[in-house]
């Protein structure tokens, strides 16, 4: 496992329950996934030949991305190393994980995404008048969670916000798109032989930070006629890529006048656990299959979709401010569609940067759509991080 953040924690556990001795790797010791694991070695995940040298020596079989854009492209890059089938070519993975290679890639295929314009100088970024209108998105090409986008309706908003992506982007590559009004999505697909076998729609929420979302409902509000219209996009986009087996994960907007857009794809997995929830209203267990995919397996026999009755949802409990947690409230009514609640940072623990900080998890299943939206609605006031100088 190449991540072993508080997302990956199911995956490593379903690993193991398969029978998997679990291998965590990365340089942060702190990470909360490690101590679920059977050992952990620290490693550069983005040290390719070394870590493709120390896998051979680990007897490693299997690599998994877990939920992070780097390891996406270092279980490709690795795999091809080793001669493991469960990942797709490097040059195939950057396409779904750099933002200015999707752009280019959605627009040469004239698929339903914003017309973007991709920039490796900050001088040029900074010139850059052609076609700019206000508002618009400026993004580093690769960074994950929201980290240093930002949205700009003037000029000088416009400079500020190229500086901020330039100064989050390792590569030095920084994206500018229209900023659409509209609601935002996600679309996950299960993809065996380039094709859908299986989907769930949901509504993405967020909560100080409007660019990382930490909580959603299954399925999205309209999801039936999202899902009509993306997958065969899905499919398109498989058989041009010609993906191995495995999650295909989109987000997308729907605009004001109902359209939608899609804003990214990736091949690793969401945080936030999203697929405890992901599989609860499915009722299929999506950690497993993900990882029979990352091992290469045969996925003939892939199991039929069984839809929960009701509506599912998962939250990331979030602060709103630094500090030290003191406590975390849920309201009292809640408790009835709780089924999982993990606390990955409690009392006593000290907050120093909420606009991305979790530090705790809630899976929920409504009886009906209704309550799920209700409760959704205003969830981050129902769900309360109290810190020590409230």
């Amino acid at each position: 496992m190449l991540s072993a953040k508080d997302s990956e924690i199911p995956f490593i556990l379903t690993a193991r329950n398969m029978g998997f001795y679990v291998v965590t790797t990365g340089n942060k010791a702190d990470r909360a996934g490690h101590r679920y694991a059977d050992e952990y070695v620290p490693f550069d995940f983005s040290d390719y030949d070394g870590l493709a040298e120390l896998s051979r020596e680990m007897g490693i079989d299997v690599l998994s991305q877990g939920c992070n854009d780097h390891c996406a492209l270092a279980a490709s890059a690795v795999g091809a190393r080793m001669g493991l089938s469960g990942h797709d070519p490097l040059e195939t993975a950057a396409v779904l994980h750099r933002k200015d290679k999707f752009k280019e890639f959605a627009n040469d295929l004239g698929l339903p995404c914003p017309v973007s314009t991709w920039f490796s100088s900050l001088e040029e970024a900074l010139a850059y008048e052609e076609a700019l209108r206000f508002p618009c998105i400026v993004k580093p090409t690769d960074s994950a969670g929201g980290a240093g986008v930002s949205v700009a309706r003037t000029r000088e908003e416009y400079a500020d916000a190229v500086r901020n992506a330039f100064a989050w982007s390792a590569e030095g590559h920084v994206v500018v798109e229209p900023f659409i009004e509209g609601t935002l999505h996600s679309l996950s697909t299960f993809i065996v032989a380039g094709r859908v076998v299986a989907h769930m729609t949901a509504n993405d929420y967020s909560f100080k930070n409007k660019y990382l979302t930490n909580s959603g409902k299954f399925p999205a509000d309209g999801g039936d006629e999202a899902a009509a219209f993306l997958i065969p996009v899905v499919e398109r986009v498989a058989m041009e890529l010609k993906l191995v087996d495995g999650l295909l994960h989109l987000q997308y907007i729907k605009d004001l006048d109902g359209r939608f857009w899609i804003i990214e794809m990736m091949r690793r997995s969401p945080g936030n656990n999203y697929t405890v929830a992901l599989s609860r209203s499915t009722g299929i267990n999506w950690q497993e299959w993900i990882l029979r995919a990352e091992a290469g397996e045969d996925l003939s026999r892939f199991p039929s979709m069984t839809c929960a009755s009701g509506a599912c949802a998962y939250h990331s409990i979030m602060p709103a401010a630094n500090g030290v947690v003191r406590r975390i409230e849920i309201d009292d009514d809640l408790c009835e569609y709780v089924y999982q609640y993990v606390e990955w940072s409690g009392p006593g623990s000290v907050i120093s940067d909420y606009m991305n900080e979790k530090v705790g998890s809630l899976q929920f299943h409504f009886p009906d759509d209704s309550v799920c939206a209700a409760v959704m609605a205003n969830i981050n006031d129902r769900v309360r991080v109290v810190m020590e100088q409230d």
